[in-house]
């Protein structure tokens, strides 16, 4: 095979990889890309904050591949994961209400809909790969990281949706990825910070986790992420590999008995399930070798290490050429698609965007135990106390007009209706039993005769398991003791804590975002109707 030249050979090993550039460090982006040459750069949170951002970082990234005489053919691809629903960069776009939302929705046109939408407005802001949608099968109810990410827990439906998905998306002109292979839905515990571990063997995976994968690869999807997720039932061995660095999944599974001859890349190999089981130098040469096409990853100070070292197992012959230039084969189809879709589609107008995601928010709104007449009080009737649960990281605590107090996203729900909210209490998603029984004795001392209390939960079971009573439920239970019949629950994550109170209202949302939790309070309030089904067994 004719041997590729030195200064070749950086260039095509730069083409590997997707990198991600330090908000706090904007003066090094222009080293990082003139040394690298990435084929593509993926937008992370701290990088942008709205649509403005965005185009901002297209265009000083752009300046900066000119400046550097990066030809046409090899300026990077700009993505981002923007997924919709609590998975999302950006709030100020028309956006996808999250896929098991879409999976709530009852209809595959919504999904088709959402994503061209979304996927219409980053292609506006410069985006040209979207790394969603995800694909997994949710057929774990204490799934810590998947959740409300998936379109349910039904196979059938995952698949439909994903197939109308990825068709919204190319109907965009924007490239898609479908993850994260074989699957994470039946996983516990969450690979950014461990190595999971999932007991499948192929009769189980094909049952339930591959299917969506064979109709996103019937549908062309344009690319697949790999899982940092160990099958020991597929590898054999003694060593944990996560499927990421396995060429038994990625060669032999995806490749060999599925088929696909697309592009493959890596969940970032920053994450706990890689960095803290493997050198990431070298999890960067045996991902490669396994059969991936692009690395991923989001720690700036290892990027020229792991280049360093992909082109040293290139020179040593540990991976041959011929490896790589099948990655750069895939590379450059996925190029020829994007430029061939980007007259293809007939846009729609902003007011239609928002129009379809708004329209599927609002009618994913599932209620999931019997209101039994439940109605939030009036203004001049009652107060409307709310408990808000969120992770740690997205806790949103916000000084009210006054200067005092907290306002919560729910409480901005509740003014929004016209209506008059108490007591506003922020409380992370996992709490002691002592903690329930003291937040509890504060609400109930303050909630008068009329007053009401909406307890948002999020993804009660994550962390937690299904077999206790969880503490957010716990809460719910001692309000609604000393509150009778004034106490609902509006769940912003998957609905399956629903199960632990039949006896209590549930509506669920699937999301904290604005316009989810405006549409939840609409039903307690009796103004809207839960027009949604659930997407999940509980």
């Amino acid at each position: 095979m004719k041997k590729m030249k030195d200064s070749a050979l950086h260039e095509s090993i730069g083409q590997l990889f997707q990198i991600s550039l330090p908000q706090d460090r904007k003066s090094s982006w222009a080293d990082l890309i003139e040394e690298i040459r990435p084929g593509s750069i993926v937008i992370q949170g701290a990088n942008v904050s709205c649509a403005r951002d965005i185009r901002k970082f297209v265009s000083r990234v752009n300046r900066i591949c000119m400046d550097a005489d990066i030809p046409q053919k090899m300026m990077p691809l700009i993505c981002i994961t923007q997924e919709g629903g609590w998975i999302s960069r950006v709030d100020d776009i028309a956006n996808s209400p999250g896929n098991m939302a879409l999976g709530a929705c009852g209809d595959i046109e919504s999904a088709y809909s959402s994503y061209r939408a979304m996927s219409e407005e980053l292609r506006l802001c410069g985006i040209h790969w979207n790394l969603a949608p995800t694909v997994d099968v949710n057929t774990e109810p204490a799934n810590p990281i998947i959740g409300v990410r998936s379109f349910g827990d039904h196979p059938e439906t995952v698949s439909k949706h994903t197939a109308a998905a990825i068709q919204g998306m190319r109907d965009a002109g924007v490239l898609s990825c479908a993850k994260h292979f074989p699957g994470h839905g039946a996983s516990s515990t969450d690979s950014h910070l461990v190595l999971p571990s999932i007991g499948r063997g192929m009769k189980e995976l094909e049952k339930y986790d591959l299917r969506p994968y064979r109709t996103a690869i019937e549908g062309k999807v344009d690319s697949i992420m790999i899982s940092h997720i160990h099958f020991p039932r597929l590898e054999n061995g003694t060593v944990p590999l996560p499927a990421s660095l396995s060429g038994k999944v990625v060669t032999k599974l995806l490749r060999g008995v599925m088929g696909y001859d697309g592009l493959v890349l890596t969940d970032s190999l920053s994450m706990a399930a890689i960095a803290d089981n493997f050198p990431m130098e070298k999890a960067a040469v045996m991902a490669i070798d396994a059969g991936v096409d692009v690395l991923e990853c989001a720690v700036p100070d290892r990027y020229l290490e792991l280049y360093t070292s992909l082109v040293a197992s290139v020179r040593s012959g540990h991976i041959k050429l011929g490896r790589i230039r099948e990655s750069l084969m895939r590379f450059g189809r996925l190029r020829r698609i994007l430029a061939g879709a980007e007259n293809d589609a007939v846009p729609w107008s902003a007011e239609v965007r928002r129009r379809v995601t708004g329209r599927a928010t609002f009618s994913a709104i599932t209620e999931v135990n019997r209101m039994n007449g439940f109605r939030l009080p009036a203004a001049s009737d009652g107060k409307v106390h709310s408990v808000f649960f969120s992770r740690s990281r997205l806790l949103e605590e916000k000084r009210n007009a006054a200067g005092q107090g907290r306002e919560s996203p729910a409480s901005r729900a509740l003014i929004e209706w016209g209506l008059r909210p108490g007591m506003s209490v922020q409380l992370p998603r996992n709490m002691t039993a002592e903690r329930v029984a003291e937040e509890a004795g504060r609400i109930l001392s303050a909630a008068r005769g009329t007053d009401s209390v909406v307890v948002f939960a999020n993804d009660a079971l994550a962390g937690h398991g299904s077999k206790d009573v969880p503490p957010q439920m716990m809460l719910a239970k001692k309000l609604a003791s000393g509150l009778k019949g004034r106490v609902a629950v509006v769940g912003t994550g998957t609905p399956y804590e629903a199960a632990f109170i039949r006896e209590i209202p549930y509506v669920a949302a699937y999301s904290y975002r604005n316009d989810a939790l405006l549409a939840a309070v609409g039903v307690l309030a009796g103004a809207l109707r839960a027009g949604g089904r659930l997407p999940v067994n509980i």
